[in-house]
């Protein structure tokens, strides 16, 4: 089913069609919001992954410091 066109980035929605309406079938039409959902989500994941990933090498950096710290002996 296609409800919009161009990406997740720059999308522009489609009009919902009445055809199954204008047919006698009940329910209304509606307009698909995921796509614009969609984005915000993707843009949340991206954020959560970069924090992360910083976070990790944070650790890392700070776990390195102490290994050399106490590696290093005392005269």
């Amino acid at each position: 089913m296609v409800v919009a066109t161009g990406s997740i980035f720059a999308s522009d929605t489609l009009k919902p069609t009445t055809a199954f309406t204008d047919a006698g079938l009940p329910g209304a039409s509606t307009e698909d919001t995921s796509l614009a959902n969609d984005r915000y989500l993707a843009a949340g994941g991206a954020a959560l992954f970069l924090l992360g990933f910083i976070g990790a090498i944070v650790t890392g950096v700070r776990s390195a410091a102490r290994r050399r710290k106490a590696a290093v002996p005392a005269h």
